[in-house]
């Protein structure tokens, strides 16, 4: 595991930069915060440096959501998930397969 503390909108931009440098397909990035500590902005710059156009936003209310760039991207928010049956709802061991990555 690797701990990174950015202190900026800025610095979490090109953290994320950073990541997707590096990342591959069926690679899983975790992110852990408590909530307004950067997560969805980290995949913000993440899904900038993959080629997503389209606005980033929260899955706290959907769970999931999946944006087109190089790879695709699953940013999930699976912070509330206490049953098996919302794993199987959301269909997650199927986001691991094909060319994609998966934020959570």
């Amino acid at each position: 595991m690797i701990e990174i503390i950015a202190s900026s909108l800025s610095d979490t931009h090109q953290t994320a930069e950073s990541v997707a440098e590096i990342v591959k397909s069926g690679d899983l990035i975790l992110l852990v915060g408590d909530l307004v500590r950067g997560k969805t902005a980290f995949t913000q710059g993440f899904g900038a440096s993959l080629g997503v156009k389209e606005a980033i936003t929260s899955p706290t209310f959907t769970l999931a959501r999946t944006y087109q760039g190089t790879l695709e991207i699953h940013h999930l928010d699976v912070y509330r998930i206490d049953q098996i049956e919302e794993v199987r709802d959301l269909a997650l061991p199927e986001l691991f397969e094909g060319n994609s990555v998966t934020l959570d």
